[in-house]
């Protein structure tokens, strides 16, 4: 299970501040959680126009499943770090992930 939210503003930026996973989840379940969340907000952002998408995560969390749907570290310290993803304007259906083969 997981949830995943933003809210709307007048801007081209969304600052992703719910991403939530039940913690008893392996890591590969983990994962796929995360990976279906990330595609979620990405197609909402894409229809809400939006043209970057940014996370703040809490140190303990593991970024991998980020850096493969394309967010990269902005800032990194030991309380977590932002991640940040640039839309682009292809759409949702452009947007990679390695658990739909």
């Amino acid at each position: 299970m997981g949830l995943a939210a933003y809210k709307c503003a007048d801007s081209d930026v969304r600052v992703v501040h719910e991403l939530l996973l039940d913690r008893t989840l392996t890591g590969r379940d983990a994962a796929r959680v995360t990976d279906t969340l990330l595609a979620a907000l990405e197609m909402l952002a894409y229809d809400d126009r939006v043209g970057c998408l940014m996370c703040l995560l809490h140190g303990d969390v593991v970024t991998t499943a980020f850096e493969q749907r394309g967010y990269g570290a902005i800032v990194v310290d030991p309380c977590g770090a932002w991640l940040q993803k640039k839309l682009d304007r292809l759409g949702w259906a452009s947007a990679h992930s390695v658990y739909l083969h």
